[in-house]
């Protein structure tokens, strides 16, 4: 195999590794609901499992909420909308508070600049 071909594919893996859950998250939307119940646990780093009244199971980690250890009470209205990475919680957007969604776009850029490197250097 060609180094291009080499380089090429690996921005398509770290595109597709990256960006995949990300599209995932887009799409992805909760309509207005209660919460019925608050868990919290710690696997990995803390967590918060929400069961809503609409049905749907939530769990929250340090990506979607700034302290995840702490439950929300009960009679929250938890909702995601598509196209939007965070929840909103009593209507108010909570954005992802992690750092690694500063180091997404980062990483889709050099996934991006690999393919474009493998196929220039491909034609050559």
């Amino acid at each position: 195999m060609r180094p291009g071909t080499k380089l090429a594919l690996a921005g398509v893996f770290l595109v597709g590794a990256v960006g995949g859950p990300i599209a995932i998250r887009f799409g992805s939307s909760i309509s207005p609901s209660p919460v019925t119940e608050c868990k919290t646990g710690y696997t990995h780093g803390p967590f918060m499992q929400l069961s809503l009244a609409s049905g749907h199971l939530v769990a929250f980690t340090r990506d979607d909420v700034p302290n995840p250890a702490e439950c929300l009470r009960v009679g929250a209205v938890v909702e995601r909308r598509a196209m939007e990475l965070g929840f909103r919680i009593d209507g108010r957007y909570e954005r992802p508070a992690s750092t690694s969604w500063r180091v997404t776009p980062v990483l889709l850029g050099v996934g991006m600049c690999l393919i474009v490197i493998g196929v220039l250097c491909g034609r050559s």
